[in-house]
């Protein structure tokens, strides 16, 4: 499959609103958890969480990245 067969999806400007105030969600959620540094264990690895860093419960890959 070669990049000139591949569209992108266009998105209503709903869709772009609901998917941006999401994201701005989980922003306000991290910052409101992470005032201060915290310890979390997130699938057998524990993680110093740092404040205004992406915090590992709000996001799928962040196991991955750890191991």
């Amino acid at each position: 499959m070669d990049e000139k067969s591949l569209t992108a999806r266009q998105f209503t400007n709903l869709e772009l609103e609901n998917w941006k105030r999401s994201i701005y969600d989980i922003y306000d959620r991290m910052r409101a958890k992470a005032q201060s540094p915290y310890e979390v264990e997130y699938g057998g690895v524990v993680l110093d969480v740092l404040p205004n860093v992406y915090a590992p419960e709000f996001f799928d890959d962040s196991l991955w990245f750890a191991k």
